[in-house]
């Protein structure tokens, strides 16, 4: 870029360029998917005090508010003090761990080497696993619900018409993809060393979508995408396994004694094993939606027991689809405590989880 523009743009800022440590040139002029007119994106680090620390999004600690300069129609802008540059650097922000690796004719300004500050206190490889499939799926979930309200933004562009929002969409799905890629470079070789690796992808998107005011090409795109960010997740699994459990199992099967075929196969895990996700976000990142959660069997007296009965208890179930360990056992002690103020005090709790199960429906999980 023109670096004779730094100086107008600090300016602009109200910047010292003494207060600026570094100062890094990301984005579409990096990666490659750049047009003669895109803008330049621009992370400035400095020394100043008075930016108010970091706040991070409830579901995960990743994604924060910022405040995004624009500049003349053509520089994208956001500024960081040195602490919150660090503190994203811990969250292994991608947007911030890539600017510590990029070429050096994108450093615009490089006082403070923050790759050995990441590589020697924050660099962690299931984070990066963690942070990079959060990503995609985040980028996903806004072409399905089609809400940008709590969605960073990584341009200022505006996305009042409907091509304008499936341009933002395009865009950030192709970031997804390339996020898992820098994390599996970053896994590999504890480096970004081709921001360049997955431009193909970008290329075959835009084939398929063609005409951009066709919109219906969109959904082309994205069962493309998906099969795509199948691939590079696999590559991730193998690199670093996330979803492996250790322990004790039990396995049911279920025949059809007429026709000898089995019906079903379902294998449960104690809840103790190591490798059950422990957090809500493990469990939504790493396992199936639909075929793994958790499952909790009450036993109860049946105090309403009729003459004619033979059952002395029945079985309550309760599963748990959308939590990991930590909140299934609060949703346990919840329901415990329920059933036993209103006299149903469990003789006995099975927790278990879901690891296999060909048989699902939700309306009537059976057994």
């Amino acid at each position: 870029m023109d670096r004779s523009a730094i100086s107008s743009i600090l300016r602009e800022l109200n910047l010292n360029e003494n207060s600026v440590a570094n100062i890094y040139n990301h984005g579409s002029w990096v990666y490659g998917t750049n047009s003669p007119t895109s803008d330049r994106d621009l992370i400035i680090v400095t020394r100043s005090p008075y930016q108010n620390p970091l706040k991070f999004y409830d579901d995960f600690d990743y994604f924060h508010p910022f405040e995004l300069h624009k500049l003349w129609n053509q520089y994208d802008v956001c500024v960081y003090s040195i602490e919150n540059f660090e503190k994203l650097l811990e969250k292994n922000y991608l947007v911030v761990v890539q600017c510590i690796f990029l070429p050096d004719e994108f450093k615009i300004k490089e006082e403070i080497d923050f790759r050995l500050i990441y590589l020697e206190k924050y660099y962690n490889q299931f984070r990066l696993k963690q942070v990079a499939f959060y990503e995609m799926n985040r980028d996903f979930n806004l072409y399905e619900s089609n809400n940008f309200s709590n969605h960073p933004k990584r341009s200022s562009r505006a996305i009042q018409t409907k091509q304008l929002r499936y341009d933002y969409i395009f865009k950030n799905l192709f970031h997804g993809l390339r996020y898992l890629d820098f994390a599996e470079q970053l896994i590999q070789t504890r480096s970004i060393h081709n921001f360049k690796r997955v431009i193909h992808i970008f290329e075959e998107m835009k084939d398929i979508r063609g005409n951009r005011t066709n919109n219906s090409s969109m959904k082309r795109v994205v069962d493309f995408v998906r099969i795509k960010s199948v691939e590079l997740k696999s590559r991730l699994d193998s690199l670093v396994p996330t979803n492996i459990i250790q322990g004790s199992f039990r396995a049911q099967i279920t025949f059809d004694c007429s026709n000898f075929n089995i019906i079903r196969i379902k294998i449960e895990s104690l809840t103790s094993n190591e490798g059950v996700p422990q957090t809500d976000i493990d469990k939504k990142l790493f396992w199936d939606k639909e075929t793994n959660y958790f499952e909790f069997r009450y036993r109860i007296l049946n105090a309403l027991k009729q003459p004619d009965e033979t059952d002395s208890t029945y079985t309550v179930k309760m599963h748990l689809f959308d939590v990991g360990r930590e909140n299934a056992f609060k949703n346990n002690d919840e329901v415990t405590e329920y059933l036993t103020k209103n006299n149903f005090p469990p003789l006995k709790v099975v927790r278990e989880f879901i690891v296999y199960n060909t048989y699902i429906n939700y309306g009537n999980i059976r057994q």
